[in-house]
């Protein structure tokens, strides 16, 4: 297998950089129980797709398109019911959001 081209590297650490940029702000918001699950979800999916963009860009034999990603209908389906759990388990309400009194 060939090298990625030096446009391919370049934009595959863009995206892990524009990835990391979305982990950093889901890393702020994580634990404020005011902010929607579906928002910690959108910054969530943005990261893991940004990264795995990354490694498909640094793959010599695969192009990366400006398109909607097909995996996000799954990944959204994967990851609300992960943050449901993880926001119950922080004594945050299920299905709102908000901390249990």
């Amino acid at each position: 297998m060939s090298s990625p081209s030096p446009e391919a590297r370049e934009l595959a650490l863009l995206l892990v950089r524009k990835a990391e940029g979305d982990e950093s702000i889901l890393d702020r918001l994580l634990d404020d129980a005011d902010v929607p699950d579906d928002v910690l979800g959108f910054h969530a999916q943005q990261a893991i797709e940004k990264r795995l963009k990354a490694v498909l860009a640094s793959t010599a034999s695969i192009t990366i398109e400006r398109t909607a990603s097909a995996i996000s209908p799954l990944f959204w389906s994967i990851t609300g019911s992960i943050f449901r759990r993880s926001r119950a388990d922080r004594g945050a309400d299920a299905v709102g959001g908000r901390r249990a009194v």
